[in-house]
């Protein structure tokens, strides 16, 4: 424990099926004790597709970051929809329901991504973590792209990077 918290190395818990499907129902109960209001987000990707948000992978993804703790967990997923509701909130609904795709973003956010605004370094931290760099473009200082709605194709750019790295 002590080792996670000063230099990041997980603590190597078994994750056996009974203790990952405890962890899982205790999500679950954690999920409904939010009140509907706070979880309009999450509610409405569920019902766009179940298989999605209430998946097994999904969920644990979520646990894992969270260290198995479900009531940080809930929180987490429903923080997650809340934010991807607001940055891409120009979208149809059905991308609640999904993973974000390089070919959903405008040709702003794409081209952003291929710019070179967020780059991995092939090394990694002493803990064995990504060593993430943000460059930001010459032509991002330009009045177009400091406009409102190109601060939210930013935002969407980000996401799309941060979710894809979550994956991997």
């Amino acid at each position: 424990e002590a080792m996670f918290d000063v230099v990041g190395f997980r603590n190597n818990k078994e994750e056996d099926a009974a203790f990952l499907n405890t962890k899982l129902a205790e999500l679950d109960k954690e999920l409904f004790k939010i009140s509907r209001k706070r979880k309009r987000a999450y509610e409405a990707a569920c019902k766009i597709n179940p298989a999605y948000a209430q998946g097994r992978k999904f969920r644990l993804s979520f646990l894992r970051s969270q260290r198995f703790d479900p009531k940080k967990t809930a929180a987490v997923i429903i923080n997650h929809f809340d934010l991807k509701r607001k940055v891409f909130s120009n979208y149809p609904p059905e991308i609640q329901g999904r993973e974000v795709k390089f070919t959903d973003m405008s040709a702003y956010a794409q081209e952003l991504m291929e710019s070179g605004l967020i780059q991995v370094s092939p090394s990694t931290d002493a803990a064995g973590r990504p060593v993430v760099f943000f460059a930001k473009p010459p032509a991002m200082y330009n009045a177009p792209y400091n406009a409102p709605e190109s601060k939210l194709e930013q935002k969407q750019a980000l996401w799309y990077f941060w979710t894809c790295r979550s994956r991997n």
